[in-house]
């Protein structure tokens, strides 16, 4: 029997410390199973050692260290702490901080921040605190930007661009131009949608964004939603003004076989997508003139008959 290791052991539950019986703490000083004639329990362990610094913690800690831009300090940046203590700092014009009075086995994550600005890490966790800690951080402010338009080229506001990388994500709603920009982002490869309701959503991958610089070109071209698509183009759920009109009760077979064949081969292409926008800026005032109008309602059936035909048979040969 070893005196001194047994009196470590015993001195740590004086402290507070409780026995440990996990396998994975075999070697530690408060492992609650003993053997004939070890001496393994006379040191403390790490953990051993941060359980007592959890106990009676020491406030002579810190983590400090630069936030750079472009290889330069950056000034004025807000540096948060949070965890089991809430603090902040903010950056001189070196680009220079420190968190300190923090005690080792506590938990404290730093997050830095500046409007304007993304930062690489977005932030740092230490679960625990082990020691003083250097940390530095870089800041980006790299962006991508585009247009989102019909396939009229007519602008469209609203429209909501997310993009997304392994790391970060990010959106922006395009302005009444149908211009849009995503910024600040870090460094990456992004992947962006634009939605709106009323139209299909688009996708582009592998938009690459250089160091503080700007990706232009990323364009949009929405086209209107199909029936069932969820979306609304303003009148018919996506359908066909005019053929609605003109039947009066919607999706008959006749207007069926014309929203199939829309689907199939105009949205499928930009001359088709193109189609269906002018018809869509177009037919409504003709659908709406045409609704009460009995006699015209079946000149235009009479008109929609052939065209009725023919996309049937399209369809129908698939």
């Amino acid at each position: 029997m070893d005196i001194q290791n047994i009196g470590t052991h015993e001195i740590g539950h004086f402290m507070g410390l409780s026995d440990l019986y996990s396998a994975g703490d075999s070697e530690k000083t408060m492992y609650g199973y003993g053997s004939a004639g070890e001496t393994k329990k006379r040191t403390l362990d790490s953990d051993d050692e941060l359980g007592l610094s959890y106990l009676y913690p020491a406030y002579n800690y810190f983590i400090s260290g630069t936030v750079s831009y472009d290889g330069s300090g950056l000034s004025g940046v807000s540096m948060t702490l949070s965890g089991d203590k809430s603090d902040s700092d903010t950056t001189d014009v070196n680009g220079d901080y420190s968190l300190s009075s923090l005690s080792i086995a506590y938990n404290y994550t730093v997050t830095p921040s500046l409007t304007g600005y993304d930062f690489s890490p977005a932030s740092q966790s230490y679960s625990p605190l082990t020691n003083n800690q250097t940390q530095d951080f870089i800041a980006y402010d790299g962006s991508f930007s585009g247009t989102v338009k019909d396939a009229l080229a007519v602008a469209i506001s609203g429209a909501t661009i997310t993009i997304t990388s392994g790391t970060s994500s990010a959106s922006a709603t395009s302005d009444a131009s149908g211009n849009y920009q995503v910024t600040p982002l870090v460094p990456d490869t992004y992947n962006a949608q634009t939605s709106k309701s009323g139209y299909t959503s688009q996708d582009i991958t592998g938009i690459v964004v250089g160091e503080n610089s700007e990706t232009t070109g990323q364009n949009f071209e929405l086209t209107v939603a199909p029936p069932g698509a969820g979306g609304s183009s303003g009148g018919g759920g996506g359908g066909c003004f005019i053929a609605t009109a003109a039947y009066g009760i919607p999706m008959v077979e006749d207007e069926r076989i014309l929203y199939e064949f829309r689907d199939r081969y105009l949205l499928t292409n930009r001359a088709g997508r193109l189609f269906v926008s002018l018809y869509n800026r177009v037919s409504p005032p003709v659908a709406n003139f045409t609704r009460d109008k009995e006699t015209l309602k079946a000149i235009v059936r009479a008109g929609l008959k052939p065209l009725v035909g023919i996309a049937r048979r399209m369809t129908k040969s698939e």
